[in-house]
């Protein structure tokens, strides 16, 4: 990896533009003549990617990075006869649709073939396609499917370049290994296709492209090969800070009091936590803004894909609207230029506070966000987040391995072959390739040999089980590493169109999806039929969604550290009538390394609870115990070899449901990769547990403990 390059160190002037249109002689008009000057991502980028380097591109949101990475990979082939093809990889499939749409002019000026695949879009492919945007699923069908008749061998064969959109939406996921993995096996087929003369050449450059990124060397050096550059745009737009004119402070009363007062037209965008809160809020302010005209519409990844992509087309025609989402709306879908931000609650990390704050008035150079809380404790961490954000802080980012993806991956390479077999030796050449240990990955396909999950068809070579053949056969599953949520699916049962997906429903006539009341008419199996309900019936049944697993980053309780001024070795000790509370202010995995502790060393204490934010204790405590200071790490990892311990931790951890089918050292493992051992145990060694002489930072950590 080469060193970190500014980009607002690269000239600016209209000569500097001029230099680089020369270099883009086929595709800057396509690309540019819209936009007028060049961002500073652009100028310092194109640059580079036209002279084949790996790069990472770091930039704010609407600052011009897909036409930075897409232009000069254009430029570079486009003169070519052969095929070619530049493998665009998003992390959803509404990001596809939304690039697709963005990149069909520019492509049909310059008589490019334009494809997408996801479980969406399964655009044929007849010819081989100049660039290519899926997901990571789609991309690992297309290696294992994609196979093709004629002179050209495989529809990746011909791969010049990938890009790596959103990367940090994938890092430290098990999606973002499995991409890793997947590289490594296009790598493959390049080699194969020129052996096969398929191809003349197995160069591939790849590009990733982010608006926040906290380690980013650690991303170049997972993703790329060595000598990759980091170009990355310090500028950040200015935040302007709207103040909520109701007292109260939430967002129920926040809105119609603002629309109230508006003297122009807006479209309001806001962003909550939850998919049930999207869905009230959109019911009550459907009755709450309809004398001021405004349409309201929901986003959430529990919403079918109509009824999310009629969100998106209302975003993008209406000028007066209000828009209800959870993260689905935080990446670059476009739907119009945002007039306002609303932050309801804090988001769960800096990322994703940068990326919703980045979604607002994306043509200016200000960023309008109102800050909306149910609680003073919610207020007060959403201004320490903005404040970290100004300052640039993202936290470490740091995170461990996903080892489910290996098995995976294993049944996915034995699925690529053509006779849908694989020797050992080939699945650990493969392995080789990546940054993963290979005694992992041996003791990973002993365990699959063990489950009857591969199954030997000769001496040395194993073909796939019953259970990867049944999940290839049904939507692609073999290809996946999203857990799969489960609950019910609400359909139209006049229409038998989809409404939305992993519902709970235990009874009643009503429930709300979406903003509607609907009335549940059919219950059958895993399909809740309903039709809507006429005005003014309210939800009554009880029904949820089945939630997802939150992980708490240690960035949120850290920002709050730094707006209160606190040392990072001061663990601040608050008292309670009954109780003491300790605030470590480390998040999920200071939690997890605490509870082992714990275990360890203080089961005897009774009601002793440790949380992202604190440790509390059932009494009254002064001093810092002995066994938060004095403790060997290594007998803590010995309690992970017991089965109830492990998968506590593995719970606290957020651990895929996948890992139960690893062996229990491959888990033990990976968890103590995650526990960051090393820094945490020094840290809290090296802890001071003291009361805080500031009565207005003891009482504004008191606003955190739970009731």
């Amino acid at each position: 990896m080469d060193d970190e390059e500014s980009v607002e160190t690269c000239g600016n002037s209209y000569e500097d533009d001029c230099a680089i249109m020369q270099h883009l002689k086929f595709t800057y008009h396509a690309f540019f003549q819209s936009f007028g000057r060049f961002t500073p991502i652009q100028r310092r980028s194109i640059p580079i990617i036209l002279n084949g380097d790996h790069a990472l591109l770091i930039s704010s949101t609407a600052s011009g990075k897909t036409e930075a990475a897409c232009a000069p990979l254009v430029e570079r082939h486009i003169h070519k006869k052969k095929p070619w093809t530049i493998l665009y990889i998003c992390p959803t499939r509404a990001l596809v649709n939304d690039l697709y749409h963005r990149l069909y002019k520019p492509s049909t000026m310059l008589k490019l073939s334009l494809k997408r695949r996801t479980g969406d879009h399964r655009d044929a492919l007849p010819t081989i396609p100049h660039i290519l945007i899926t997901t990571p699923e789609s991309f690992d069908s297309l290696l294992c499917r994609n196979k093709r008749k004629d002179q050209f061998g495989h529809d990746l064969a011909h791969v010049v370049a990938i890009v790596l959109d959103e990367i940090h939406l994938l890092d430290g996921t098990a999606r973002g290994d499995q991409i890793q993995w997947l590289v490594h096996r296009l790598k493959k087929l390049r080699e194969f296709a020129c052996q096969k003369n398929w191809s003349d050449s197995a160069e591939m450059q790849i590009l990733a492209l982010s608006a926040t990124i906290p380690n980013a060397e650690k991303v170049c050096e997972k993703y790329f090969p060595p000598k990759a550059k980091i170009l990355q745009s310090t500028k950040q737009r200015p935040i302007e800070i709207v103040k909520s004119p109701s007292p109260r402070g939430d967002v129920e009363s926040a809105i119609p009091e603002y629309i109230k007062n508006l003297d122009r037209e807006e479209k309001i965008l806001i962003f909550s936590n939850s998919r049930k809160r999207v869905d009230a809020l959109t019911k009550q302010f459907a009755k709450d803004l309809r004398s001021f005209g405004y349409e309201v519409s929901p986003h959430h990844g529990s919403l079918s894909k109509s009824e999310r992509e009629t969100t998106e087309y209302l975003a993008q025609t209406h000028s007066k609207i209000v828009i209800c989402a959870t993260s689905t709306l935080e990446i670059g879908i476009d739907i119009g230029d945002i007039d306002l931000i609303v932050l309801d609650g804090p988001p769960p990390d800096i990322s994703a506070l940068l990326q919703r704050i980045g979604r607002g008035n994306r043509r200016t150079d200000l960023t309008r966000v109102m800050i909306c809380a149910g609680s003073l404790a919610e207020l007060l961490l959403q201004n320490a987040m903005i404040e970290a954000a100004e300052d640039g802080w993202l936290g470490d980012g740091f995170y461990g391995p996903n080892y489910a993806v290996i098995r995976q991956q294993i049944a996915s390479y034995i699925f690529q072959s053509p006779q849908k077999t694989r020797k050992v030796q080939s699945l650990l050449a493969l392995a080789d390739e990546t940054q993963f240990d290979t005694s992992i990955i041996e003791e990973i396909i002993q365990q699959m040999i063990e489950n009857q999950e591969i199954v030997r068809y000769n001496a040395s070579t194993f073909k796939l089980g019953d259970l990867w053949w049944d999940r290839a056969e049904i939507m692609g599953q073999l290809h996946s590493n999203i857990e799969r949520r489960g609950g019910m699916d609400v359909v139209d049962i006049d229409t038998g169109g989809p409404i939305a997906y992993n519902v709970l429903y235990d009874g009643g006539k009503f429930i709300g999806v979406g903003g509607k009341a609907l009335e549940v008419r059919r219950w059958e199996n895993m399909t809740l039929e309903v039709r809507k309900a006429i005005d003014g019936a309210h939800p009554q049944g009880k029904w949820s969604y089945i939630a997802s697993p939150q992980f708490q980053h240690a960035s949120q309780p850290e920002a709050l550290r730094r707006y209160l001024r606190i040392e990072r070795d001061i663990w601040p000790l608050i008292w309670t009538e009954k109780n003491t509370f300790i605030f470590h202010l480390g998040g999920s995995i200071r939690t997890a390394v605490l509870k082992l502790l714990i275990k360890q060393y203080a089961s005897d204490i009774p009601n002793l609870i440790v949380n992202g934010w604190y440790i509390r204790f059932p009494s009254v405590v002064g001093d810092k115990p002995s066994w938060c200071t004095s403790f060997t790490p290594g007998v803590l990892k010995l309690l992970l070899y017991e089965q109830q311990h492990l998968e506590m931790i593995e719970g606290v951890l957020m651990r895929p449901y996948a890992n139960d089918k690893l062996p229990t050292s491959v888990r033990i493992r990976e968890v103590w990769e995650w526990l960051n051992i090393e820094k945490e145990s020094k840290e809290i060694q090296d802890s001071k547990w003291t009361t805080i002489p500031d009565h207005t930072t003891e009482n504004a950590l008191r606003l955190f403990i739970r009731k």
